[in-house]
């Protein structure tokens, strides 16, 4: 039987010499001082400071402006909180552009020793201890909270979805009816039995989710007449709202 002639491989000349002309390339590219970073510029904060963000994401002048890990970069800035988004760009020679985009919190929940800030997407933007006060957004029960990495949208434990959704609801039925700003605590732990507060002092029983615009109504036209202060309880719980003046 006759043997087989082995094949040789030819490796095209051509091939060769781009390869060489690439890795020559990337070498230059890498260590000529052309390409040293010498401006980092930083848009869109109001909650970080600027040195903050410039620290978290580790670039620093002089560096080659090829050897900056965007990735890793734009984790340690989403660490800070409040950041919902972060993109960095390189304009050559030696320009990077850090755009953040911050949150604004909707809502606190709880989350083992501390409340988390999160937007209506559920990302989690920042961390509260419970021994400090928090302002500017309703502390919620009822929202299940098994992970809460900051930049990220929280993880709820299995089954528990729903109590989000009917969260993110009331928020865009709060902020239609102009009660956002006033709105202190959510209680969703039930959906037949939501319960708020009004300026931390108003109890109102929503009930379940059926006759939104009726119930918002209702509640916006008690306001008008209790007064901004007032105290009490609504309860719409049944086809017979009642008001009574009791401290809950």
């Amino acid at each position: 039987m006759a043997k087989r002639k082995k094949r040789r491989v030819r490796i095209n000349p051509k091939f060769i010499l781009a390869l060489l002309l690439l890795i020559i390339a990337a070498v230059v590219l890498f260590l000529t001082p052309l390409f040293n970073i010498t401006h980092i510029k930083i848009s869109g904060t109001e909650y970080n400071a600027k040195a903050e963000v410039l620290i978290a994401s580790g670039i620093r002048e002089n560096k080659n402006i090829f050897a900056i890990n965007k990735a890793s970069a734009e984790k340690g800035i989403k660490e800070l909180g409040y950041v919902e988004d972060v993109k960095i760009k390189r304009r050559l020679p030696g320009t990077v552009l850090i755009e953040v985009k911050e949150g604004t919190v909707c809502a606190y929940v709880d989350y083992g020793g501390m409340y988390v800030g999160i937007n209506k997407a559920g990302r989690a933007l920042c961390r509260v201890s419970k021994a400090l006060p928090v302002s500017g957004a309703p502390i919620v029960k009822g929202i299940s909270v098994i992970k809460a990495d900051l930049g990220e949208k929280v993880k709820l434990k299995s089954g528990k979805e729903d109590e989000f959704e009917v969260l993110t609801n009331l928020m865009d039925t709060f902020d239609e009816y102009a009660l956002t700003p006033f709105v202190t605590e959510i209680d969703v732990t039930k959906k037949s039995d939501i319960v708020f507060r009004y300026n931390g002092k108003l109890k109102i029983e929503l009930g379940g989710l059926n006759d939104y615009d009726l119930k918002f109504n209702y509640v916006k036209a008690m306001i008008s007449e209790l007064g901004a202060d007032a105290t009490g309880v609504i309860n719409m719980q049944s086809e017979n709202y009642t008001y009574r003046n009791t401290i809950e």
